[in-house]
């Protein structure tokens, strides 16, 4: 296993590149839902139904268009040079349906909602279980949070995780 980094928190987007990207997720759920949004009010003015619409991950998967953007930006060129031999990883949806281009995907968590976060879990094993190989090897994934509420919202990061032993079991709803 490599061990260049594990996991870092890191300041690389300039301000108004972080504008850029979430004015690209905003409007890209405006799009999907059909009415302008704002993401820090996104959970008052969207409905449980609007809600369900962002819930796959094929509704959350930024455009072709919209991916070239974000792998244009200083930060990401930052971020990919300073981890020589890495890359974004290809978009995956499924074991049987992916696009040959980089993964940018986004998560909408709404306060006091507990069925929009999944639990505890290491990305690989959905690799495992789907049958993909997309998180193996030299990927990189990294998480920005656009709309942070301290102490409610978030990742929550496990120290030296790839190193443990996890017993890994597949939901029956993913099998």
């Amino acid at each position: 296993m490599n061990q260049l980094r594990t996991y870092e928190i890191i300041d690389i987007f300039t301000g108004s590149e972080f504008q850029t990207i979430k004015s690209l997720i905003t409007d890209h759920v405006s799009q999907k839902l059909g009415i302008s949004i704002d993401l820090p009010t996104y959970h008052r003015q969207v409905n449980n139904n609007g809600h369900l619409c962002m819930a796959p991950k094929s509704a959350r998967v930024l455009t072709p268009g919209d991916s070239q953007k974000v792998l244009a930006l200083s930060g990401t060129k930052s971020l990919l040079d300073s981890h020589p031999g890495y890359q974004i990883a290809n978009v995956v949806y499924d074991s049987k349906k992916s696009e040959d281009r980089p993964e940018f995907y986004f998560r909408l968590v709404r306060p006091n909602q507990p069925g929009d976060i999944g639990t505890p879990h290491c990305d690989f094993w959905f690799d495992e279980a789907m049958g993909t190989n997309h998180g193996v090897g030299n990927t990189i994934k990294f998480w920005l949070p656009i709309v942070l509420d301290p102490g409610k919202n978030g990742s929550i990061l496990s120290r030296r995780a790839q190193r443990s032993s996890f017993r890994n079991t597949v939901p029956e709803w993913f099998q």
